[in-house]
């Protein structure tokens, strides 16, 4: 199929839609009217009430006030919906004794450290571990610096000191 045949192909269902969708819309017709709208009555309750009801719902409502004009406490105490829970007190952090036992290899340094918590003596680490709330932060040939929350610890060999 050719170009032109393609073009003269689409322009008459184009037309076709076109004559369709006109006829479809003057055959339309106008919606019915609508009906008046009815207002119901709410059902009455069957109970009325009398000024001395009315009275102590009212005194009532005013002794639980927190917010009272008097500004005074009131006798009765006041509930909130929900109980507030306090937060644990934090935890204590691990301040045991570090020792540095040994240092292994060449750069890249690993260190061989007693007293991480969570591990056994004679853990073997390197720069960048984690330990609970322990991070070890350089490992050389014969000092390894390892931070804590709160502080910093440099641990040396004990011929070095």
């Amino acid at each position: 199929m050719t170009s032109w045949r393609l073009e003269v192909a689409l322009s008459v269902v184009a037309l076709t839609l076109v004559l369709v969708a006109v006829h479809r819309w003057t055959r339309v017709s106008a919606a019915p009217p609508l009906a008046a709208a009815t207002i119901v009555r709410a059902p009455q309750s069957g109970a009325a009430l009398s000024a001395a009801m009315l009275d102590e719902a009212a005194l009532v409502a005013t002794e639980q006030d927190p917010f009272r004009l008097s500004r005074t406490p009131s006798h009765l105490p006041f509930v909130t919906r929900r109980m507030v829970v306090s937060a644990p007190p934090p935890t204590p952090f691990f301040r045991g004794p570090l020792v540095l036992k040994g240092i292994v290899g060449g750069p890249p340094w690993q260190a061989v450290i007693d007293g991480l918590p969570g591990q056994p003596p004679g853990t073997v680490v390197s720069a960048g571990n984690t330990f609970d709330k322990l991070v070890i932060r350089a490992v050389s040939r014969d000092t390894v610096v390892v931070q804590a929350p709160d502080t910093v610890w440099r641990l040396t060999l004990k011929g070095n000191q």
